[in-house]
């Protein structure tokens, strides 16, 4: 339901590339999209999910609450047994390069994660990573992120 809304939501938009994380729920949504558009989706693993290692499934306020383990470094923070935000935000800088450099002045979509659109802000923005849950993005939520020379701002849906 949420993926239709979505597409719908994009109808009207014109759109010169589609991206998509690596994952099947991702892909779906981003099927709706491209075949609103008559067009194909490209995978991209830069914009696949975080994986929370041995956290995974544990309620979020247990993992990144005021008195976890990750507010004490966030900044070094390695998820046991899966991905650190470091690596993974400069997966993220490489591929926002990448978009620059070859779509400039063109019309992006992204279909990812909440905790990968949180990463982007911060990367984008420059914030601390203790920011890294500070925003939330709802299932299939679409946020326009605009790019230039003066820097960068979010509209959100």
């Amino acid at each position: 339901k949420h993926a239709i809304q979505a597409g719908e939501y994009l109808e009207n938009l014109k759109v010169d590339v589609i991206f998509s994380s690596t994952l099947q729920r991702a892909q779906n949504t981003a099927k709706q999209i491209a075949k609103s558009k008559n067009m194909h989706v490209n995978l991209n693993t830069a914009i696949s999910e975080l994986s929370f290692g041995d956290f995974e499934g544990q309620p979020a306020v247990e993992v990144f609450g005021p008195n976890s383990e990750f507010f004490k470094e966030p900044n070094n923070k390695l998820f046991p047994n899966g991905d650190s935000l470091q690596l993974k935000i400069g997966e993220l800088r490489k591929f926002v390069d990448y978009l620059k450099a070859e779509f400039n002045n063109k019309t992006v979509v992204l279909v990812s994660h909440g905790g990968i659109f949180n990463l982007l802000a911060i990367l984008l923005f420059e914030m601390p990573l203790y920011h890294f849950m500070a925003m939330y993005m709802d299932c299939c939520g679409v946020s326009t992120l605009f790019l230039d020379e003066n820097g960068c701002r979010i509209q959100t849906w």
